[in-house]
């Protein structure tokens, strides 16, 4: 099988993307004349509620930090994917976030007193290389208390310009971690596209951007003149993005049939279906996991119901419900669920996912990125040869490591480490001399990331991908 596999761009963002879809639109709506009444009431109250504890509170808190809160707390009764922004720089962060343009550590977080906890932390990022979890709560930033601070003002503090680094402290499970990160600027390549062996294409998507529709067309045009006979298209950890251009590219594989039902109060309003106009006549197996969700699990859905693809892989992440992003007169915004959408079977996606054609765990055990994540970083500003310490050399070892290397991890350069770093040089086309310079160490961390993702061949959901298409 051909080796040169791309590693996925890290993605260097502060929210990473749940939405499905959204727009900015202007809101308004009419009520009926006793919920209007209601309302009014309900509001009086909120504002006596507001002005006694402005009054009476034990410390000082101000109308602007109660009033944002009341905000948040409606969007809270909804579902974990509908926020308030208190500012339009905000909502416009929330928007470049999911252009697929930014400069940051790569995680999403949500407001909690005590700072922010961690939703997800984007593979291959600054915080996943520096080894921040899912669920650490971010007490500090750069030594400075972020309790009670708004979320636009932690974004603040933890972007900045691309290369410089920030710190955190941060909780898990009851102790106390310190983590430092080199922030990024990158602009994503949601799109990656190879040739294995046979002529049979391997296609990665990232995520849904703006334009990842475009990518996907011009991945689709290249495979073609390549002379591909089947396709593998790689969902996953995949966590969605824009709802439009997953669309558009399952418009682009499939000859007819219906692609996704938008679904409001129990009732479908809008069914989008294949155009006729293009397609790919081609075998396609397409890998899932845990992690696929939102958009990603509208185009597996498109392709597994229409039978234009086999799934491999592990039940997806079930995220069926799609996004707008509205204004309000005085420059705050809100992101708010507006529609579940549903496979071309009018199946229920949120909460329950798609579970694929054959179940086929990674070669980790679903396990191998959790490890990568949390290598330690090779962030010192040194080159390790033979006897030297440090927490550089500590992550070498575990890369080393996981890429099947036989050493001990003990943070010293010893011979064993110093003989493996030679044939991993020399069999990635570097100077052989066990000095572990920031070529090295960039080339080691990149074989690690995209063997812990399942690119490398010995992913068994890839082999298992491979044996359905050969089999035909």
């Amino acid at each position: 099988m051909n080796q040169k596999y791309v590693k996925a761009v890290a993605i260097t963002i502060i929210i990473t993307m749940v939405v499905t879809s959204f727009s900015f639109v202007a809101f308004g709506a009419e009520k009926p004349t006793s919920d209007q009444n209601y309302l009014e009431e309900r509001m009086d109250s909120l504002e006596e509620y507001i002005d006694f504890i402005k009054g009476k509170y034990v410390d000082d808190v101000t109308y602007e930090d109660l009033t944002n809160a009341a905000f948040q707390g409606v969007s809270d009764a909804l579902d974990p994917y509908s926020v308030y922004y208190p500012t339009e720089e905000e909502a416009a962060a929330f928007v470049t976030v999911v252009d697929g343009r930014y400069t940051g550590v790569g995680i999403e977080f949500k407001v909690v007193p005590k700072g922010a906890v961690i939703m997800s932390v984007r593979g291959g990022g600054p915080a996943a290389i520096a080894g921040l979890h899912v669920d650490d709560i971010i007490t500090h930033v750069d030594g400075k208390s972020i309790a009670g601070f708004a979320s636009a003002n932690i974004q603040k503090l933890l972007m900045g310009e691309a290369d410089t680094s920030v710190s955190v402290i941060a909780e898990r499970d009851g102790k106390t971690v310190g983590i430092t990160m080199i922030r990024k600027n990158i602009t994503i390549e949601a799109v990656e596209y190879t040739m294995l062996d046979d002529k049979i294409a391997y296609v990665k998507i990232t995520e849904f951007d703006s334009d990842v529709n475009k990518e996907f067309a011009n991945a689709k045009s290249k495979l073609l003149k390549d002379g591909a006979k089947a396709v593998i298209l790689d969902l996953r950890d995949n966590p969605g993005g824009y709802l439009n251009p997953a669309i558009e590219i399952a418009d682009q594989i499939l000859a007819s049939g219906e692609i996704s039902h938008f679904e409001k109060k129990g009732s479908i309003y809008t069914t989008h279906s294949a155009d006729d106009k293009e397609s790919l006549p081609l075998e396609m197996v397409v890998l899932v996991n845990g992690n696929t969700a939102s958009a990603s699990e509208v185009l597996a859905a498109a392709l597994k119901d229409n039978k234009a693809a086999t799934l491999v892989g592990t039940t997806t992440y079930g995220k069926g419900k799609a996004q707008s992003l509205y204004s309000l007169t005085d420059g705050s915004a809100f992101k708010m669920s507006v529609f579940n959408f549903l496979t071309p079977n009018k199946n229920v996606i949120n909460k329950v996912g798609i579970t694929p054609d054959y179940v086929v765990s990674s070669a980790a055990g679903e396990g191998m990125s959790q490890k990568y994540d949390l290598f330690a970083p090779m962030a010192e500003r040194v080159k390790p040869g033979l006897g030297s310490v440090g927490l550089n050399v500590y992550g070498i070892q575990q890369r080393l490591e996981m890429l099947g290397y036989n050493v001990g991890i003990t943070g010293t350069l010893d011979a064993g480490t110093y003989e493996a770093l030679k044939k991993f040089q020399s069999s990635n086309s570097l100077y052989p001399y066990g000095i572990a310079d920031y070529t090295t160490m960039a080339t080691l961390d990149d074989a690690a990331y995209v063997y812990s993702r399942g690119i490398a061949g010995e992913d068994i959901q890839v082999k298992k991908a491979l044996e359905l298409i050969n089999n035909k």
